[in-house]
């Protein structure tokens, strides 16, 4: 069963994340997620929340563990699950834990309702791959080694094919530079 999706409902608002693409990430969260979680709901997103790193990290930092959804500008959906707060801190580097993993949906449509799991591929960290899960600094967040990149304005992104990195994922995206969207994340109610 697909989860229920909550979010400030505006005309001008359509999330990217549905509830079948929900339904098929839950597949891959911890145990103890799925079990206690009542539904899933828009933490932030720059359209409705502003175009700020700063107010990304002050959201962030107070969820348990999230979600982040992009869309780049052609159209293909990928992003990655934070097991820990999205927290800055100047000096620190990379943190996390191996619950952590990246997706990519691929080219999705914005009105699609029947999601296939087939489209979903999911990539998590390999054993011995390294501790290179997440990282929040004052001009970029990251997951892996360059694996997912959002710079400070959350309208450019990178994304690299890391065989040997900690996720040993493909190009997430359309193309290794992106263009932004929609950029969204998520976090889980009742946890």
């Amino acid at each position: 069963m697909d989860p229920e999706l909550r979010w400030v409902t505006s005309e001008e608002f359509q999330p990217v994340l549905t509830p079948a693409i929900a339904g098929c990430l839950s597949e891959y969260l911890p145990p103890e997620i799925c079990i206690c979680i009542t539904g899933w709901r828009l933490a932030f997103c720059p359209r409705l929340h502003g175009s700020s790193m700063a107010a990304f990290y002050r959201t962030g930092a107070d969820l348990k563990r999230s979600i982040l959804v992009v869309r780049d500008s052609d159209g293909s959906v990928f992003g990655g699950y934070a097991p820990v707060p999205w927290e800055f801190k100047p000096g620190r580097l990379y943190f996390g834990s191996d619950q952590a993993f990246l997706f990519a949906c691929g080219k999705v449509q914005v009105d699609v309702s029947d999601f296939e799991f087939s489209a979903l591929r999911v990539f998590r960290p390999m054993p011995g791959s390294g501790k290179m899960f997440m990282l929040a600094q004052d001009d970029f967040l990251a997951m892996g080694e360059n694996s997912l990149v959002i710079q400070a304005n959350l309208l450019e992104g990178r994304s690299e094919a890391n065989p040997e990195g900690t996720f040993s994922n493909p190009e997430l995206s359309s193309s290794k530079d992106f263009v932004v969207q929609q950029l969204e994340l998520w976090t889980f109610e009742g946890d």
